[in-house]
């Protein structure tokens, strides 16, 4: 038994990055987290997911159904990115210009740094 008072898992050490792995981190994220994590498709870490980009401008650097954070979204780009590149929604909350007394905005703009203002290039 372990210190815990469990018996110790019969399927061995988690190791880390592995499947298992991962889908008890995403377990524990759903249950627990309140800013959507995700596996970056680049960098394979889990991280909070990119802001939500214009169409025009996501279709000219990534497949619609790739998931990129914020760090790999610019290195694709190719340039920092700017308050014009982000559609006006809640999840972009904190990046760009939010109504403070939304609960959900306020949720998402927790840690974020706004963006220069700029418009899309």
């Amino acid at each position: 038994m372990s210190s815990v008072g469990r018996p110790p898992d019969p399927r061995g050490e988690i190791v880390i990055g592995s499947r298992r792995h991962r889908r008890i981190v995403r377990r524990l994220m759903r249950k627990h987290c309140r800013t959507l994590m995700r596996w970056c498709d680049d960098c394979h870490l889990l991280q909070p997911e990119g802001p939500v980009l214009h169409d025009e401008l996501w279709a000219s650097f990534a497949q619609p159904n790739n998931v990129l954070c914020f760090p790999c979204q610019e290195k694709r780009l190719g340039r920092s990115m700017v308050q014009g590149d982000l559609t006006r929604c809640r999840a972009n909350s904190g990046w760009i210009d939010f109504d403070e007394t939304d609960p959900m905005a306020e949720q998402f703009a927790r840690g974020r740094s706004r963006l220069p203002v700029g418009s899309a290039r």
